[in-house]
This record gives structure tokens, sequence and C-alpha cells, in this order.
């Protein structure tokens, strides 16, 4: 079985969709769909810089089904109408609130968000409040009904047990195809590979939802309600309604992603004691647990 996960800012896209939907039959200052309503207040959400914590996991039935595998800033600047995606490893080892090393992406499985919104604050040098999480489930569905995803595939896509091969090519990608190139990790990069992947895959799946039709918009929204148990975030409605407001309009000129890796040579993977023992795990690769560097190439990043 292919290890791993998935995904990215298909948490924002589920609550820019159904958000635009309400944009466009709303009437007045009044919005209503599905039995939910709210008063449009003046203002915006994001006018000014923001960062959101998008967190993937695979959920039930998958082993490890809690764990969120994709960790992402989705910084939204305003001014500059730019969306920046800064991918963290999931092997990154923090320190818990008794002191023991662990897993980055153990944290939110373990009931402590606010733990790990206050570790992703100090490694980032950037505040974050806010998050959205989503499951492998919800993916797929969305994949499927929005009739599949057009996607490039620049280097060979490899399965860990049988070595099936997918070769670089264009490809239309059902849901069962895309949990294939979303999980799979099985290259000399590891677990970054994916994240790569994941990154294209993101841009694919934003191009399709902006391109479908407004009856198919409504559609997947509803779609997106009847799945409540599949996704969760700390923002409200209208907040949610204010974000989309600003960035309905953007294309994927206006998304730039990185991913903090080796390549960067601020990290340094190797075994480390835990809280569960010895295993495999990132440090920082100045010092064990400062991050003024990787502060400093955030920021950067999202300055540039």
């Amino acid at each position: 079985m292919i290890r791993g996960f998935y995904f990215s800012l298909i948490g924002i896209l589920i609550g820019l969709t159904f958000i635009f939907v309400w944009q466009n039959f709303s009437e007045g200052n009044f919005i209503s769909i599905e039995g939910l309503s709210l008063v449009k207040e003046s203002g915006s959400f994001i006018n000014r810089p923001i960062t959101i914590l998008i967190l993937g996991k695979p959920g039930w039935g998958y082993i490890g089904g809690e764990n969120t595998d994709t960790i992402i800033l989705a910084h939204f600047n305003p001014q500059k109408k730019k969306i920046y995606l800064i991918s963290i490893p999931r092997d990154l080892l923090v320190l818990d609130e008794d002191g023991y090393l662990v897993k980055i992406n153990s944290l939110y499985g373990d009931k402590k968000m606010d733990l790990l919104l206050e570790r992703i604050t100090e490694i980032s040098g950037l505040r974050i409040n806010d998050y959205i999480v989503i499951d492998l489930h919800l993916v797929k569905k969305i994949v499927d009904f929005v009739g599949g995803v057009d996607l490039k595939v620049v280097d060979p896509i490899i399965d860990a047990v049988t070595l099936f091969t997918l070769k670089p090519g264009y490809y239309h990608l059902n849901s069962d195809w895309a949990e294939f190139i979303l999980r799979s990790r099985y290259a000399p990069e590891g677990d970054f590979a994916r994240i790569k992947h994941q990154q294209e895959f993101i841009l694919a799946l934003w191009q399709k939802i902006k391109s479908l039709p407004k009856k198919d918009l409504i559609n997947l929204a509803h779609l997106i309600f009847k799945n409540k148990n599949h996704w969760e975030t700390n923002l409200d409605i209208l907040q949610i309604y204010r974000l989309w407001s600003q960035i309905k309009d953007y294309s994927t000129e206006n998304i730039d992603g990185a991913v903090l890796n080796f390549k960067t040579g601020l990290l340094r993977g190797g075994t480390f004691r835990t809280k569960r023992g010895l295993e495999y795990g990132i440090l920082p690769n100045d010092d064990m647990l400062k991050y003024d560097q990787i502060r400093e190439w955030i920021k950067l990043k999202i300055e540039s």
C-alpha cells in the first residue's frame, strides 16, 4: 500500500467554492443557503496580510488517519494580490508540552491544535491563529464531482509495493489516480517529491473549479455541506466570504509555492531520540530547535 498522504490548498478551495455560490446568489446585504444565513458587513477579512494553516490528513480507514502529513502555510497578501504556499515537512521534530521531541504531524491527531499553531508560529515567525483541515475522502469526492483533473506529470511516479510507474506525460485523473499521485513518495527525494506533486495538483484543481458553471458550483457546495465530518475550520462563514471576495479572480500566476526541504540547506535528517524512542526525523540545520534561518527564508519568500 502506498504510504504517506496527498494534498494542500484544497481546504481553501472548499471554502472558496461555497462562498462563491453565496456571493452569486445573495441579494442586497443578506446571504442565505442551506438554512444558513448571515448579514454581510463592510470591511475586509484580509485587508492586511494573513496566514492560514492548511492541514491534510488521510482520514478514517487509513493507517495514521489523523496524522496531518500535509502541512502548508497559505499566506495571503492583498496588496500584492499574491498567495504564497509554504510546505512544511511532516517529519519535522518539535517539542511537545512536556519537553519531548515529537513529529509535528502527530500534534493534531493527539488533540493538540493549540500547540501545533504555537509551534508553527515559532517556526515561521508568522502569527497563525486560523486553520483548515480536510481529509482524503472529501478530496476524492471533489475530484470525481468535477469530472477529474488534467495534470502534466513531470517526473516518474512509482508505487512502493508493486513498482508500477506512471511515466511523465499528460493525464486526466479520476479520484483513484489522483490519490496515487498525491500519496506516492517512493522517490529519491522521498516525502519532498510528494509535496512537489501536491502543489502541482493544487494548481490544476484550482483551474478546474474556477471553470465550473454556476449550477455545478451550487451542487459542489451541497456536496461539501453533506460531508461536514470530512473537514473542519475555525474560520467563520463571514471570514471565508471576505477571503473569497478578495481572491476569487486570482489565476495560477497569483500563486507561488515553496517547499522547506533539504535543498534549502536549512534542514538535516537523521535518527533522533523522540518521545516514541529512536526514529527518523528532521531538525533545523543550524541548531536543534532554533528557527532564525528558517524564518528569514520564509520572510524572503513572501516578500519577494
